[in-house]
């Protein structure tokens, strides 16, 4: 293998030094073509790889060393100052794009890592409403359960003490439709207090146990909505670095405009 990778240097050379003006270098593309090109150029087609290439085909001559047939790559007159500016900036700036591309990933990689986190958040907030409004409605069902049963011990029509219900609610703060709407713990709290104090258990147990649920819901609401607003943050964050220039983000672009302007 050594020797063959000698043979091949050797061959290479040999080539090499058969180009013609300042075409000193051999440099191999990504179809595995040869051209004869300046150190300049093959500087560019090592740091750029398929743009670097490109950016050669457009200001190279494009002619044929008639000792070897390959495509000569000498750029022509009007460019040679263009190149070697091109090729000297890019060694000074290999650097700083490097570590600019790389801080541009990390940021991706981020604001991705954020998006995830996002939907997580969008997912345990539906969870905890489907889980909260169940809860209610067995509330609910229970406390229909027990007016029933204290209706047929006293004597009392349902409708009767449902409307006691309804009175006490509004008198503690919570406001209802038909049915109980969602409310805040410390209503609930006031009903509990209020009537277990007046000795009305039913009303006072319904207070405790709302209460228990809106208290839950109310504590891992605001828990979900402080960590969504810390995603949100890195995220906006992160597709600011994203999109910040830094030396050599628009190389390609830069080669599509040399080709463009002289590439015919």
């Amino acid at each position: 293998m050594a020797i063959k990778g000698t043979m091949a240097n050797n061959h290479l050379s040999n080539l090499a030094s058969k180009g013609r003006g300042k075409d000193s270098e051999i440099a191999r593309t990504s179809s595995g073509e040869l051209w004869h090109v300046t150190p300049e150029e093959k500087s560019l087609m090592n740091m750029y790889g398929m743009e670097g290439e490109r950016m050669v085909d457009a200001i190279g001559s494009g002619t044929i060393n008639p000792e070897t047939g390959l495509e000569e790559k000498e750029p022509i007159t009007a460019t040679i100052m263009a190149v070697t500016a091109l090729a000297a900036a890019g060694m000074q700036g290999i650097g700083a794009y490097k570590s600019g591309r790389t801080s541009e990933l990390q940021a991706e990689s981020e604001r991705d890592a954020a998006d995830i986190g996002l939907k997580g958040i969008e997912d345990a907030i539906r969870r905890l409403e489907q889980s909260t409004t169940k809860g209610r409605a067995a509330v609910m069902t229970d406390y229909g359960q027990d007016v029933e049963a204290e209706s047929a011990k006293q004597g009392v029509s349902q409708e009767d003490l449902f409307q006691g219900t309804s009175k006490a609610l509004q008198q503690s703060g919570l406001a209802t439709a038909g049915s109980v709407q969602q409310q805040s713990s410390l209503a609930w709290g006031r009903l509990r207090d209020r009537w277990t104090l007046k000795g009305e258990s039913l009303l006072g147990d319904l207070g405790k146990k709302m209460g228990a649920i809106e208290g839950k819901y109310e504590a891992e609401m605001a828990r979900l909505q402080t960590e969504k607003s810390k995603l949100e943050a890195a995220r906006s964050s992160a597709e600011k670095r994203r999109g910040s220039w830094y030396l050599g983000k628009n190389v390609g672009k830069a080669g599509r405009w040399v080709g463009s302007q002289f590439g015919g």
